[in-house]
């Protein structure tokens, strides 16, 4: 069953809050997640956002001083086809 970091957080901290013997370790177990993850949700009640990632170059943005003098060598060797009227 999926269960958001946001309710996660609020579970470890009021865990926490009704047992304040309870370790760290105990929780990360409880909840199947890390020690680190513990530490975040004790020091803060709001998971820190998600980075999302540079964006990454297309292929065919590298490839083009690669490919345009093979297609230009293509269709210039290839013969036109001829169309009768």
């Amino acid at each position: 069953m999926y269960r958001s970091r946001e309710w996660i957080f609020e579970r470890i901290r009021r865990d926490r809050r009704l047992d304040p013997a309870v370790s760290g370790r105990a929780l990360a177990l409880r909840y199947r997640v890390s020690r680190n993850t513990v530490a975040k949700a004790l020091a803060s009640p709001v998971p820190a956002k998600r980075k999302k990632p540079p964006p990454r170059a297309s292929v065919l943005e590298v490839m083009p001083a690669l490919l345009h003098p093979a297609v230009l060598s293509s269709v210039e060797r290839r013969p036109r086809p001829m169309v009768d009227r």
